[in-house]
């Protein structure tokens, strides 16, 4: 497996094609909410996705070696996907309709200016933060374009963290009736909230919050996704 691994992580980056930027709002609604009858009598499959920077490129490897040895789209055994900070970023990836593969030529291509060398030095990462957040802001939306998270192929749970109102922000798609916030959010800026890794990007302005990495700043986070 580690030698698959490493095999697709240097497969060779090409340009990344855009998913679709409209979606079919019937075929949506059936997924997200008449689909839960085809799911009630089995267990909840729930992908989670780590953090890890540039080490999301190793996890878009596994999940690609999977789809290669099961011969079938990953997406297909998970009922929801949820991820912090890079690992939220290949969960939105996924529900865009990217393959694994593709979310690894993502990284390939823009990971080395997203998280070029930088001369801020440890000591000064408490007023200023590692990487400027242009590079990504560019890639994301190079890569989502306009869509939204409610146009997600699978149920997401996306989380940050508001550092204005000291609480847990979690993202989500329409799943369910009552989940009618987020389904307008642009899924680029959902990446962005949940990749803000404290010193490494500077917090994500959004709807009058302050937005970070919601996978290690508190532990009320994975707490939250317990329930």
């Amino acid at each position: 497996m580690a030698e698959r691994c490493a095999t697709n992580a240097r497969a060779g980056a090409g340009t990344i094609r855009s998913p679709l930027r409209r979606a079919d709002e019937t075929a949506r609604k059936v997924h997200m909410v008449g689909g839960e009858a085809a799911i009630h009598d089995r267990p909840f499959q729930i992908l989670s996705l780590d953090g890890g920077g540039y080490r999301g490129l190793f996890a878009a490897a596994v999940l690609a070696a999977f789809e290669e040895d099961l011969g079938r789209p990953v997406l297909e055994h998970f009922d929801l996907v949820t991820g912090t900070s890079t690992g939220g970023i290949i969960a939105l990836a996924l529900g865009a309709g990217m393959s694994p593969r593709q979310v690894i030529e993502f990284y390939e291509i823009h990971g080395s200016t997203i998280f070029a060398r930088s001369k801020v030095r440890a000591p000064k990462r408490c007023l200023r933060s590692k990487y400027p957040p242009g590079p990504l802001r560019d890639a994301l939306d190079n890569v989502f374009g306009e869509l939204t998270i409610g146009q997600s192929r699978v149920r997401l749970v996306i989380p940050s963290y508001s550092i204005t109102s000291d609480t847990v922000y979690l993202f989500k798609t329409p799943h369910h009736p009552r989940l009618k916030r987020d389904w307008r959010v642009r899924m680029a800026d959902v990446a962005m909230a949940t990749s803000a890794a404290p010193t490494y990007f500077p917090a994500f302005e959004f709807e009058h919050q302050r937005l970070v990495d919601g996978g290690g700043n508190d532990h009320r986070v994975p707490r939250t996704l317990d329930h």
